[in-house]
């Protein structure tokens, strides 16, 4: 009940365009973002990555793993190593494994490491060590209307993150 407050007052935060207070020096930074405007920034973000990016999406679908993949190759980032952490095939229904299979092959495909890990539930990209999209939004499934996003730098939020998934 209170993550579903928290995510509300974020919400609301980001339609009056507040932004995150922290220490780090970088005004592009530290904002809040909704479903309707994180897109443009983040696949910035992504094509601007110089050695890593992992991604936690508890959950996948077809239209987003395809989605993604089309847009990853569009990037170009063949020297940049791709992590994605998802939950176990197992996790899924039985009717449903079959299609997550596919959707992992397909990112695999593309040269993304596929990692499960069970219980997972955490939302977020880490890209280059410091740079944190985190919220309630599976980038790698479906968008919802409620899902917010913040983007941060924070060298010390990201091994806190990537923490929880090693």
């Amino acid at each position: 009940m209170l993550e579903n407050m928290y995510q509300k007052r974020l919400k609301a935060y980001a339609s009056m365009g507040y932004t995150i207070f922290a220490p780090t020096g970088d005004n592009e930074c530290n904002i809040i973002y909704t479903v309707k405007d994180y897109q443009e920034v983040f696949w910035k973000d992504i094509r601007e990555a110089e050695k890593s990016v992992c991604i936690s999406s508890p959950r996948l679908s077809r239209q987003r793993v395809l989605e993604f993949k089309k847009r990853l190759i569009e990037c170009n980032r063949t020297q940049t190593e791709f992590i994605v952490w998802t939950l176990p095939n197992d996790d899924y229904a039985e009717h449903q494994r079959k299609g997550i299979e596919f959707m992992e092959n397909t990112l695999k495909d593309i040269g993304i490491n596929v990692r499960e890990r069970d219980n997972l539930n955490c939302r977020f990209a880490v890209i280059d060590s410091d740079l944190v999209w985190y919220g309630n939004m599976n980038f790698l499934s479906r968008e919802h209307d409620e899902n917010i996003l913040m983007r941060l730098r924070s060298e010390e939020i990201v091994r806190e993150l990537l923490s929880i998934v090693k």
